[in-house]
């Protein structure tokens, strides 16, 4: 129990690293006014992508429970329920927050804030696209691999580290916005491979 509980702390710890990569490597290589910019869309951005996370702490004992009993008929249902109704609804939502954002910045903050208005709508975009496969991001836990889970995290961290560099070299602010969105998109490609090789294989072995 010791050392299944040590490698999922890993993985959380480095699942809180990462929602930090992007502004950590924007304060080396830009100044602090576009850091500044940046931070205001991401902290929206964030609290947007929160959304699938409380979906994710709610799927997470259903999830559970399919995979225990290898019910992976019920767990592709699941699935289809969350890629039919959650993410057109989250799709619809932030379509509207991000009409929003330049007229709630006009009523709430300074005008020069609007320069984080392209940058917030990016950040949506692969929020978006990776909506449907956030709610199952548990699946290397729940299924008793936290080594796995650790190595997803690590994945997801370095991918997003080495895509910040990349991008932000040459296209400066907005390179951090590509690279995170296409860090989300990395990071859904990773949860459907662990759905794949992970949950499908189990349902084979019933």
């Amino acid at each position: 129990h010791l050392s299944f509980g040590m490698r999922g702390f890993f993985g959380g710890m480095l699942s809180d690293l990462n929602t930090r990569v992007d502004i950590i490597l924007l304060g080396y290589f830009v100044s602090d006014a576009s850091v500044g910019i940046y931070s205001f869309a991401a902290v929206f951005a964030e609290g947007f992508g929160q959304i699938s996370y409380v979906v994710k702490q709610n799927l997470d004992p259903i999830i559970g429970r399919f995979t225990a009993a290898k019910s992976i008929n019920q767990l592709r249902s699941l699935m289809r329920k969350v890629a039919l109704v959650f993410v057109p609804s989250i799709l619809a939502l932030s379509i509207v927050s991000a009409l929003l954002f330049p007229v709630m910045v006009r009523l709430f903050t300074d005008d020069r804030f609007l320069e984080s208005w392209p940058i917030f709508t990016v950040l949506l975009a692969g929020i978006v696209i990776n909506a449907g496969f956030r709610p199952f991001q548990g699946v290397f836990l729940l299924t008793g691999r936290p080594g796995l889970h650790s190595l997803f995290f690590l994945i997801v961290v370095l991918s997003n580290a080495i895509l910040n560099v990349l991008f932000i070299q040459r296209m400066g602010i907005m390179g951090a916005v590509v690279a995170t969105s296409l860090a989300y998109v990395i990071e859904s490609l990773l949860i459907l491979y662990g759905i794949r090789k992970i949950l499908v294989v189990k349902g084979d072995g019933s």
